[in-house]
């Protein structure tokens, strides 16, 4: 069984923020003092080939606590499944929510 290390790799990326988020940060940042907005950005997890760099899954960690410790189990995983296994346990499964 060939690891999926071989061909995906893990890394941690700021998610895009949104017009309307990017606006208040740059209103914050003009006023200055009491009003700059200090929210921190949200980062994603993001799994991409080695070969091609194409993203394979992306999920929203609420927290950079939260990511560190998905980032490790998600290599620890990279190095001891088959990309068929990972794929299976790591991409994200359809909301059933009503």
């Amino acid at each position: 069984m060939d690891a999926a290390s071989r061909y995906l790799q893990a890394e941690l990326v700021l998610a895009p923020e949104g017009a309307v988020r990017d606006a208040l940060r740059w209103v914050g940042d003009m006023l200055g003092g009491p009003f700059a907005i200090v929210a921190p950005a949200t980062i994603d997890l993001v799994v991409s080939r080695i070969d091609s760099g194409a993203e394979v899954i992306r999920i929203t960690m609420e927290n950079t606590v939260e990511a560190d410790f998905a980032l490790d189990a998600l290599n620890r995983d990279l190095e001891r499944m088959s990309v068929t296994e990972f794929i299976a346990e790591w991409k994200p499964k359809p909301s059933t929510a009503p």
